[in-house]
């Protein structure tokens, strides 16, 4: 049986964002960042003037102010067509 993790998701209006369960930030800059969550998957904030505020690891608290524009939870599956050229 595949483990749950419990991910909590705040996005404040104007202000920035909030997560729980992040196990690493695989890339940032002040238009998007992508992070890693424990349960596998994978989350895109995207946005403007973007800056992390707080990020620990041992706990999975993830802050970062700016403008967010979108959230998108990116599959920790691979397609098949990646699978075949990728």
């Amino acid at each position: 049986m595949e483990k749950i993790v419990k991910h909590t998701l705040f996005l404040e209006y104007g202000q920035g964002l909030f997560a729980t369960a992040i196990s690493e930030v695989l890339s940032f800059d002040e238009k998007e960042v992508k992070l890693s969550l424990s349960s596998g998957g994978k989350l895109l904030v995207q946005g403007a003037k973007m800056k992390i505020n707080c990020f620990d690891k041992g706990s999975g608290e993830f802050k970062l102010v700016g403008e967010v524009s979108a959230v998108k939870y990116l599959s920790h599956t691979s397609s098949k067509f990646k699978k075949l050229f990728g």
